[in-house]
């Protein structure tokens, strides 16, 4: 069984009963990583300032791996990082690399 991808989704407006059509949205296929790092609680907790210098660097760093990479960085915030990737095998060589580095 094939199954097809909606082209135009249809609208009714509840107060006049008038139909509309639209395109659907654009889909596209995308490749997530989320990172975040183990155990940073505890290095806040020793040392706030020193702690978030170093996930700052750190991610800084992994952007420009994922960016080697031919993905972006979407999300940086506290202690996590989203990227995304338009295939999982670039996702996968750019977390390689950077656990490498």
């Amino acid at each position: 069984m094939m199954l097809g991808l909606v082209s135009r989704v249809r609208f009714i407006d509840t107060v006049t009963g008038q139909h509309s059509v639209t395109p659907a949205p654009k889909r596209k296929l995308a490749v997530l990583i989320h990172a975040d790092v183990a155990a940073s609680t505890a290095l806040v907790q020793q040392n706030q300032a020193l702690a978030h210098q170093r996930i700052q660097s750190c991610f800084k760093g992994f952007s420009e791996v994922i960016a080697d990479y031919g993905g972006n960085t979407r999300e940086v915030r506290g202690d996590a990082l989203v990227a995304e990737f338009e295939r999982a095998s670039d996702a996968v060589c750019a977390a390689l690399a950077f656990q490498r580095a």
